[in-house]
């Protein structure tokens, strides 16, 4: 009888038992594959928005620089107004475009100045990157525009196989009201080049978050491993796309859980209903946890570029018109001059400032590898000075700058390493109780290594070892934003190959070391005469 039972018991029993886990392994999988989808398809709307974003942002930069060149009296009157060859050679090339072009409202061009590292096809291609600019009647409607803002025409182009974008603005006078009170009546343009070569693109990827991303020239071709944003050229011509690899993250993750899920729900038997239920539940936690995590990453990227771009622009502006002023007082007003000077050093501090929160955002991400070249210490150590001394004087702090007479170079990254050095004076001068900075230069053996050491000695600095920590710790928030803080200074020193620490000196103040591995010398590497 019960053998006979036995299958009986197995319908009434074992078959709903066996029908609910079923049921229960499909509907875990069928909503893991929905989700994943959703994923999918987010996370190609929201990567074709931040390359979107990062395009604009170059797309801005580039036309800033335009206007920089296109609305300036002494341009207008060496270029438009008459033809000052000795002038253009002089004022007309950057330090941030790769080429400027000079050209009629008829396409002909008139002048030409090209980068050093300028790429072959991008010289050969000067009458193709003037028509990429826009067409004739943007070009016109450009010249006569009432605001300088409407004045720009930019766009994107090619240069053989590579994506260039491009900026042109008439060259006018700087007050808008007489240039639209009496416009020109044979205009000159001027084209602001800038190459987006490969190293360009991906680091424009690492920034926004993809991988691989690349230009491809010509027509589109559909493929269902990479996402692509199609681009158009100033005149709307098909160029080419913007591609980089469809991670597909929610398919991704699915296909690592799934298998694991339905071995679990399997072994549960009977159990298979609310372990599936919990698991569908914790897997869409984790997801969601790590969308969000991915967004605000994404979201970082995207407002360290933009908030990069837009600073930069009117920084570089001040540092133009800076260096104008420095030129023109120069030897005439020793004073002047000198502000002019204190004027541009300020706002490469800022610039680097800015770089600051773009080389943060890299250095945590691991994108962050700074250049080795070799560095005057002299210099580094007078530009910091400079760039500090008068802020500090406001506060009552004298800042002074020493070195040893054996000190040479440094094997560094010239620019982090000054910013590096200016976040510590800085920092030292605004300790509490500090009554002077001095900076002294000397080389040291630190771990069978010859060092550049720069010790920044703050006298009469009142801190214990609680504060001394709080310079350095970086593990909240009130931490990250504090100026004073030193935790990525010392992050970036030692991914130079260095380091910063602290000591208290009793009855002293505080002193803080930043240390860069020294340059070969040459009686380091002469062989040795027996």
């Amino acid at each position: 009888m019960a053998e006979e039972a036995a299958p009986r018991l197995w319908l009434r029993i074992g078959a709903p038992i066996f029908g609910l886990v079923l049921g229960s392994l499909a509907g875990a999988v069928a909503i893991s594959w929905n989700f994943a989808r959703h994923q999918d398809a987010a996370f190609v709307a929201k990567s074709r928005q931040l390359v979107d974003t990062a395009l604009r942002g170059r797309l801005q930069r580039i036309s800033s620089t335009a206007m920089d060149y296109a609305f300036w009296n002494d341009a207008h009157a060496a270029i438009v107004s008459g033809w000052d060859p000795e002038w253009i050679e002089a004022n007309y090339y950057s330090s941030v475009a790769d080429a400027l072009l000079v050209f009629t409202s008829d396409g002909a061009m008139r002048y030409a100045w090209f980068a050093d590292g300028a790429p072959r096809d991008v010289r050969a291609a000067a009458a193709t990157l003037i028509r990429g600019a826009g067409s004739r009647a943007a070009l016109h409607a450009a010249a006569v525009a009432p605001t300088s803002a409407q004045s720009i025409v930019s766009g994107f182009t090619t240069a053989g196989d590579l994506l260039v974008a491009v900026a042109a603005a008439p060259i006018s006078i700087e007050s808008e009201g007489q240039r639209t009170a009496a416009p020109d009546p044979e205009p000159r343009f001027v084209v602001s080049v800038d190459v987006l070569d490969s190293a360009d693109l991906e680091q424009m990827g690492a920034l926004v978050g993809v991988e691989a991303l690349t230009f491809q020239p010509g027509q589109l071709h559909p493929d269902e491993t990479v996402t692509q944003k199609a681009l158009a050229s100033g005149q709307g011509e098909l160029i080419g796309a913007l591609a980089w690899r469809n991670a597909r993250p929610g398919s991704a993750g699915f296909l690592d859980q799934v298998w694991l899920s339905l071995a679990y729900l399997a072994l549960l038997g009977a159990a298979a209903a609310f372990t599936a239920r919990a698991l569908v539940k914790n897997q869409i936690k984790a997801t969601a946890r790590a969308d969000a995590e991915r967004d605000a990453n994404r979201s970082k990227s995207e407002i360290v570029a933009l908030i990069g771009n837009d600073l930069r622009t009117p920084l570089n502006a001040i540092l133009s018109n800076a260096r104008q002023m420095q030129r023109r007082v120069k030897g005439a007003d020793a004073g002047a001059a000198a502000d002019a000077g204190r004027i541009v050093n300020a706002a490469r501090w800022m610039l680097n400032m800015i770089d600051k929160l773009v080389d943060e955002s890299q250095l945590d991400s691991g994108h962050l590898q700074p250049v080795a070249e070799r560095v005057s210490i002299e210099r580094v150590l007078d530009g910091a000075v400079d760039v500090v001394s008068r802020a500090a004087s406001e506060r009552g702090v004298v800042v002074r700058g020493f070195a040893d007479a054996d000190v040479d170079e440094a094997l560094a990254d010239r620019l982090r390493l000054t910013q590096a050095l200016v976040n510590v004076v800085w920092t030292a001068a605004r300790l509490k109780g500090c009554t002077g900075v001095e900076v002294l230069a000397s080389r040291k053996r630190i771990n069978e290594r010859n060092c550049i050491a720069l010790t920044v000695n703050a006298a009469g600095a009142s801190v214990d070892e609680a504060a001394v920590a709080a310079l350095f710790s970086a593990g909240t928030a009130a931490a990250r934003n504090d100026p004073a803080n030193l935790a990525f200074t010392r992050k970036l020193a030692r991914a130079m190959g260095g380091d910063l620490t602290a000591a208290i000196v009793p009855d002293a103040g505080l002193t803080l070391t930043l240390t860069a591995p020294e340059a070969p010398r040459l009686l380091d590497v002469l062989p040795s005469v027996a």
